[in-house]
């Protein structure tokens, strides 16, 4: 069985140049620090425009960019920009002043992620930690910071720069003109841009067939006039922010009334913005959870169980979904920060199709202590009890019959050093995790089967510590289903001394 390509380097460390590159900006999505919707916005919004009358009202899918969603506006603001631009030409001498545009340009070419893949890759294979992080479009907060400076330093400007030069008001001219000239550019051409994904159709075809490409283009016009509508707002409020600067050059207002009314259109302009990102946002906590992580029957059925567990949900929700991790320890669940080791199982062991009907490695889900299972669909194996379902969610329970303690004892070992091996071993219809474990280097130690009264039973449970009891008189493997993160772990027996940890 092959495996998910991105997955196949062995001992990789960090999360992936793909995974970790996966929401990286596009060039084209510049325009959003200055145009807060010129891509649509985050990845679904209320659409209340006129332009698409049958959409009016509805979630709509309005983020058209590059990366796969989005739930933020990477937005700077207009005026902070045009004071940034005046800042820097009128105080380019200043050391302070290079350095900040030297790391707005650095930032700004850093979240371009895989489209400056050259770039981004330097630091991904040499700078040391760069490989943990993710997600390169982040690093635009750090635009957000140098631009409110180098903005501090135009206001300065204005302050300190007698605007009656000539030689000044030519520059503010220039900057106010330039400005407009480019704003004004998205009415003119914004008809012609894609205002869809890739393949978009293609995601809908499923579900709607040949009226895709119908619903695609309404999609198309509401994106469209979402564009145009906030590049009108900032044309505003640049037409706003200019008109002070260039009346006080021509002597029309005082100076410091000039910083003020700016600081006030700033305020203004932001808070417009996050008032209309916020709405609809805040919902009391209480009716939040009840909705989200209320229990129902099959939960209260498998909270009667008081040993240790863990349990699998439906597995398109294995990834991502917390509901099971609010009420049970959970083989899936999320984490913005995956530990590679168990990233790979879910996504290369866990959703296996096997010979016997299962959409699933039975195996696998045993060896992680998943001992009941939740799923959309009815399952059929000796393995797998009915326990109940709940009609309404189309949600049925099973308990499995062949799930393996927190830890066992194992009979025989067997070495594979290539981690793509050792996932692809684990698809294998013959694998016996209760029998054998895939390790990635010989023990230090010979070790042997455990004789045949051996036991092996967890006391305690804490999440830093775990206490086993076991009885067994040969030197063997015994196997925690924990995930693999030696960072401080210690592993002793009664008497002190320490046992070896072998990633398994």
């Amino acid at each position: 069985v092959s495996l998910n390509p991105q997955e196949t380097k062995a001992d990789r460390k960090g999360v992936g140049l793909d995974y970790a590159t996966n929401r990286s900006y596009s060039p084209e999505e510049f325009w959003n620090l200055i145009i807060p919707r010129f891509h649509g916005g985050t990845s679904t919004e209320v659409y209340n425009g006129d332009a698409v009358p049958q959409l009016t009202g509805q979630r709509i899918p309005t983020y058209w960019g590059d990366m796969p969603f989005t739930q933020s506006l990477e937005y700077i603001g207009i005026i902070l920009v045009y004071l940034a631009l005046i800042g820097v030409l009128f105080r380019w001498r200043e050391p302070l002043v290079k350095s900040l545009v030297f790391l707005t340009i650095f930032a700004l070419l850093m979240s371009l992620g895989k489209h400056f893949e050259s770039f981004y890759r330097l630091f991904f294979n040499y700078l040391p930690f760069f490989d943990k992080f993710r997600v390169p479009m982040m690093i635009l907060t750090l635009v957000d910071f140098t631009v409110i400076l180098l903005a501090a330093y135009g206001l300065d400007s204005l302050l300190r720069t007698d605007l009656s030069n000539k030689n000044a008001q030519k520059t503010l001219y220039i900057i106010s003109g330039s400005f407009l000239s480019i704003l004004v550019l998205p009415l003119l051409i914004g008809s012609s841009l894609s205002l869809s994904q890739a393949n978009e159709v293609q995601r809908y075809m499923g579900q709607y067939g040949q009226r895709a490409q119908e619903l695609v283009d309404l999609f198309r016009m509401a994106r469209l006039e979402i564009l145009q509508a906030s590049t009108l707002r900032t044309i505003l409020f640049f037409i706003f922010g200019a008109g002070l600067v260039i009346s006080a050059m021509r002597g029309w207002l005082k100076k410091g009334t000039t910083v003020v009314g700016l600081v006030i259109l700033i305020g203004l302009d932001a808070g417009l913005i996050s008032t209309d990102y916020l709405e609809g946002r805040f919902s009391d906590p209480l009716q939040e959870e009840t909705r989200t992580y209320g229990e129902n029957n099959l939960d209260r059925m498998v909270k009667q169980d008081k040993s240790l567990y863990r349990v699998l949900p439906p597995l398109r929700l294995i990834p991502s979904n917390s509901r099971y991790t609010y009420h049970f320890q959970n083989i899936g669940g999320y984490s913005a920060a995956k530990l590679q080791t168990i990233k790979d199982l879910i996504e290369n062991n866990i959703p296996r199709p096997s010979a016997k009907g299962l959409s699933f490695n039975l195996p696998v889900v045993s060896m992680l202590n998943g001992k009941y299972i939740f799923a959309n669909q009815q399952l059929s194996h000796p393995s797998l009890k009915p326990m109940g379902q709940l009609e309404s969610q189309r949600l049925f329970l099973y308990r499995n019959e062949a799930v393996l303690p927190r830890a066992f004892l194992v009979s025989n070992y067997k070495v594979i050093t290539d981690g793509p091996e050792r996932l692809t071993y684990m698809n294998r219809s013959d694998f016996a995790p209760g029998d054998l474990a895939l390790l990635e280097k010989e023990p230090s130690s010979a070790v042997t089967g455990p004789d045949s009264m051996a036991t092996a039973e967890i006391t305690l449970f804490e999440p830093d510590k775990l206490v086993v009891e076991t009885s067994n008189s040969k030197t063997s493997l015994l196997v925690l289903s924990e995930v693999y993160y030696p960072k401080g772990w210690t592993a002793k027996l009664a008497d002190g001394s320490e046992l070896e940890i072998l990633k398994t």
